[in-house]
């Protein structure tokens, strides 16, 4: 009779704990759902990418195509997530634009977070921790409390936090990917799922798979007999081979383009390199890194966690799973420090001198959750007197000892999120009674011939000009509009440049083919800023350009690559040889065309010069001795020719042209391998041009031009080899095959 009673008592506890997160943010999270105000973080973009899929669906490049909107294009999805804006874009499609984009995308976050608590408990029973531990760590899935982050909290996804939206996809499914291996691991079998829930984490958020890769390594640690050791190892080995191979059509392609992948140095070097040891130890002690603004009891759950997986992992036969916490914990906690305390040895870490090492602290908020159940499972194990009770005292003891650990933390968090509620209320309504004038000004614009728009930059007046509370420069992506002034990736080649738009000059807007700007009418513009529409109190202006192409000069070769590159294109930037169209092409590597004069960037600051005449090897400083001022004032402007009948449809652009001598035509969008472009119907040899532009050589004569973006065939055959691996290791899922 005691047996029996104490099985359904777990059970009711069990659920009573786990279903205590779930319900509260079920609760305290819904009115910011149905406020469903548009956002004002980076959920903007998300938006945006998810309306560019939908428009996409039924095209063959759904997963690899040039996306327009932002900082001069880029093919977002062949170096960044797709999946969390196809769920979104599908989504949209079933409901045939019944439910809007933002509408779906709130329902979405709310959804995964209130059943990623679920999510943690099936993950670590999986993988094989107890019930008590399982539950409290999903307990305090969602209680920590940083400023900023980017970690698992609130706050890097509600409306007042940082709209990380494809982070928390990550989060959701990395839990079930690391299960998965785990149940692989122990049984030989069940790859195929495993590899299913790999996809799922990778395509939602490429971090949290390489975090979920290293977290895997520790599970061997759970092991306590050699032959079991070395078994889970060669099945991991497997695992990790059959996962490169099904998904070597997306990384293969981004490791060869990397050259591509740009850095900005505007973003903080934290944001690359961690915070190093000191701040990190200071602020965990100090309850920040957990319990910000509250008192620090996860903080100290932790520590006690810690210091109790320790303990028992000494336990040879059954501390394999403390050891896993304990060690794990341990590894992302230093790995956190990053580049200030590890210096070059960092770059020992695969892609550690790519990543942004500050969002590995996802990976130490996973074994933060599991040292804080363990530290609970530590207290409950020490009231003894809990095994003398009833049932029904049991129950109401469990209740009474999870509220009183856990109020601090639910107190402080729901009323988090009851104000962002509040605030997505307040600014919604603002919103709304301001966008109609807003739109009617978008809706002209898509009326008029194609080009970008400037509304200012998030560093200039941009930052103040608003509908309610969102920037105007936020929503033209989100929009669908073509602009520049919002950087929202970092990594085209000509992104950084646009930080330096000189509202003032014709020639800037001629550069990035801006055709048209929105400001309020307090806002006074140059003589070429012509007004032509105005709607309330937003007035929209037209500028001509020649369009998406030009004809230029370039008889100045720069030598350098991406690290090296960004002082000499913006010295370039910044003199008078845009304003004559005399750009720098910059370290074509095949291209026969002999330059006039070479710029060699010996690293970021130094560079040596040479002419056909003249091969310098004294080393100059570019703030002692400027090598595009000093040297080139005697180039001049010249008519090189005309650009004719320009057309885009969707992203093919073609045009036709009249070049009066030899030239380059310049086409404006960033530089990427996989754009084509075609003279005459032939496909030509394109260079980079300054700031990180394309540009092909021209010679005298009436000529057309078409321009389009595709991905390399390899990648569609490694999309193909991998979907029979994986159709085949689906049909021996449940086999041994290790």
């Amino acid at each position: 009779m005691k047996h029996k009673e104490r099985e359904p008592s777990k059970k009711w506890i069990i659920y009573l704990i786990v279903f205590i997160p779930v319900i509260f943010t079920a609760i305290f999270y819904f009115p910011e759902l149905i406020a469903n105000s548009p956002d004002v973080n980076d959920n903007t973009f998300h938006i945006g990418l998810a309306k560019s899929v939908e428009n996409q669906i039924f095209e063959s490049n759904l997963l690899d195509y040039w996306i327009p909107y932002w900082s001069g294009g880029s093919p977002v999805f062949h170096e960044y997530q797709f999946l969390p804006s196809l769920i979104t874009a599908l989504i949209y499609r079933i409901f045939n634009g019944g439910l809007s984009m933002q509408l779906i995308m709130h329902l979405l976050i709310y959804l995964l977070l209130v059943f990623f608590p679920l999510v943690i408990y099936y993950s670590l029973r999986k993988i094989g921790f107890n019930r008590y531990l399982s539950a409290f760590s999903a307990l305090f899935s969602l209680g920590i409390s940083v400023n900023g982050s980017y970690g698992w909290e609130y706050g890097s996804y509600i409306f007042k936090g940082w709209g990380m939206y494809s982070q928390l996809f990550g989060m959701f499914f990395m839990p079930l990917f690391i299960a998965r291996v785990a149940v692989s691991l122990k049984t030989g079998k069940y790859y195929g799922l495993a590899l299913i829930f790999f996809m799922l984490t990778l395509f939602s958020h490429i971090l949290f798979g390489y975090i979920g890769c290293i977290i895997c390594l520790f599970l061997i640690l759970r092991e306590t007999k050699k032959s079991s050791l070395f078994k889970s190892i060669r099945r991991l080995v497997l695992m990790f081979f059959i996962i490169a191979v099904v998904t070597s059509y997306f990384w293969l392609p981004l490791i060869v383009d990397s050259g591509f992948h740009y850095r900005s140095v505007y973003e903080p070097i934290e944001k690359f390199d961690s915070y190093g040891h000191q701040e990190i130890i200071t602020k965990f002690i100090s309850g920040e890194f957990l319990d910000f603004g509250r008192f620090p009891i996860m903080t100290i759950l932790c520590i006690a966690g810690l210091l109790f997986s320790l303990y028992k992992s000494l336990d040879k036969k059954h501390g394999g799973c403390y050891r896993l916490i304990f060690y794990g914990f341990i590894f992302w906690f230093f790995l956190y420090f990053g580049r200030p305390t590890w210096g070059k040895f960092i770059d020992l870490l695969p892609m550690g001198n790519v990543i942004h090492l500050s969002r590995l602290i996802n990976g130490l908020h996973f074994f933060v959750i599991l040292c804080i159940g363990a530290g609970m499972e530590f207290i409950w194990q020490r009231i003894r007197i809990i095994n003398k009770l009833s049932l029904k005292q049991k129950f109401i003891c469990m209740l009474l000892f999870v509220l009183l650990i856990s109020f601090p933390v639910f107190k402080e968090r729901g009323s988090y999120l009851l104000n962002s509620g509040d605030l997505a209320k307040s600014i919604g309504l603002r919103f709304n009674k301001e966008w109609p004038d807003f739109e009617k000004v978008l809706d002209k614009i898509k009326t008029l011939p194609q080009g970008r728009v400037y509304c200012g930059r998030m560093a200039n007046w941009g930052r103040d000009y608003k509908i309610g509370e969102s920037q105007c420069v936020l929503l033209l992506g989100a929009h669908q509009i073509e602009n520049i002034g919002y950087i929202m990736f970092s990594w085209a080649p000509i992104n950084d440049f646009q930080n330096n738009f000189r509202e003032y000059e014709l020639s800037n807007y001629e550069l990035y083919n801006v055709r048209y700007v929105i400001s309020d009418e307090s806002k006074e513009w140059p003589d070429f800023v012509k007004p032509i529409f105005q709607s309330g109190r937003h007035i929209l202006y037209e500028i001509k350009t020649s369009g998406y192409f030009d004809l230029v000069n370039s008889d100045i070769l720069l030598q350098a690559d991406k690290n090296n590159s960004w002082n000499f294109n913006m010295l370039w930037k910044t003199s008078n040889l845009l304003e004559i169209k005399h750009f720098m092409s910059v370290k074509p590597k095949s291209f026969e065309q002999k330059y006039d004069n070479q710029i060699i960037a010996k690293n970021k600051y130094s560079y040596t010069y040479k002419t056909l005449e003249i091969n310098e090897n004294n080393e100059h400083h570019i703030f002692d001795d400027d090598p595009l001022f000093d040297k080139f004032s005697f180039l001049q402007k010249e008519n090189l020719g005309q650009i004719n009948n320009e057309s885009k449809n969707k992203e093919v652009y073609q045009a036709e042209f009249t070049a009066l001598k030899d030239s380059f035509l310049l086409f404006k969008v960033n530089y990427h391998p996989n754009w084509h472009i075609l003279i005459d119907g032939e496909e030509k040899e394109k260079i980079m041009l300054s700031p990180g532009m394309i540009g092909v050589k021209i010679e005298p004569g009436e000529h057309t031009v078409k321009a389009f973006y595709q991905p390399r065939k390899i990648k569609s055959v490694l999309f193909f080899m991998g979907l029979i691996a994986f159709i085949g290791l689906l049909f021996k899922n449940e086999k041994k095959i290790f």
